[in-house]
């Protein structure tokens, strides 16, 4: 939710001189840079966890505790918010004539547009590669068990009623 508040007091095309002032503008991208890599990050590491339950479901106590999951959870938020730090050192225009609130100085541009791609990066195409490859593999072992539950309950129910003719024919002898 705080994503979505965050956005909603975005920092683009505002024209309220009163309520957008430079460091409020400088600590809204970055309140919504910190949340945003956050959520998306906390998402990375449920399907990780959900990926290794399933492969390994014997060593799920290797894998999953609630102490390991909050260590998890605080490393993310520091990472979070160290990479965002990037964000409090762009200045913002505060020139009169600027028409639009909260947009980086001219001298700047050119360090947002590379941010806007470190952002892209690190909220978008790598979480999602990490998501989709964890659901693949999630999805490979369960089609996998399901089919081997399969063969074994298959084969189990022909190796029976193999023994019962068997046991029959030694009857009837």
């Amino acid at each position: 939710t705080l994503v979505l508040v965050l956005k909603l007091l975005s920092f683009e095309n505002k024209t309220s001189r009163a309520f957008y002032w430079p460091k409020m503008c400088i600590g809204l991208v970055f309140l919504s840079e910190v949340s945003l890599l956050l959520s998306v990050w906390t998402i990375v590491l449920i399907t990780i966890e959900r990926t290794l339950v399933v492969v390994y479901p014997l060593h799920i106590k290797k894998f999953v505790s609630a102490s390991r999951a909050r260590k998890l959870i605080l490393v993310i938020a520091v990472c979070s918010t160290m990479l965002s730090a990037r964000m409090l050192l762009i200045r913002i225009d505060a020139s009169p004539n600027q028409r639009n609130r909260c947009q980086p100085a001219a001298e700047w541009q050119s360090y947002y547009r590379v941010n806007g791609a470190v952002t892209e990066f690190l909220t978008c195409f790598i979480p999602l590669f990490i998501v989709i490859t964890g659901n693949c593999i999630t999805l490979y072992t369960v089609r996998r068990a399901v089919f081997q539950r399969h063969e074994v309950l298959t084969n189990n129910t022909y190796a029976q009623k193999r023994q019962v003719e068997t046991n029959e024919t030694q009857l009837m002898l």
